[in-house]
């Protein structure tokens, strides 16, 4: 919920893949694996009710946000002690993933 709260968006839209040990050897810090989903509030057959507002974020969005709030010591992701603790200098590049249904 931290995450989306900092991002401002929906917290189902992400899912927590994995966390393991950061790369940052002057503190302790960690790598966490998220998937960030598209947004389904906004389709065709509701559009005529959000035209006046902007559609919320694609994940690409989400991702490029949250990477510049990692450079940002003073944004807001620096006041939450988690997000705080997350690798600022691990930067892999996004993939598209697909979600398969369970069977």
């Amino acid at each position: 919920y931290e995450l989306a709260t900092v991002l401002d968006a929906d917290p189902n839209r992400f899912q927590m893949a994995s966390i393991s040990e950061g790369t940052d050897e002057t503190r302790p810090s960690v790598v966490v694996n998220v998937i960030f989903r598209a947004s389904n509030t906004v389709n065709a057959e509701n559009w005529d009710l959000y035209i006046d507002f902007l559609p919320a974020r694609s994940p690409l969005g989400l991702l490029s946000l949250l990477r510049a709030l990692q450079v940002d010591e003073s944004s807001l992701l620096f006041t939450s002690k988690f997000l705080n603790s997350v690798d600022k200098t691990y930067n892999r590049a996004a993939f598209q993933v697909l979600e398969c249904p369970d069977f």
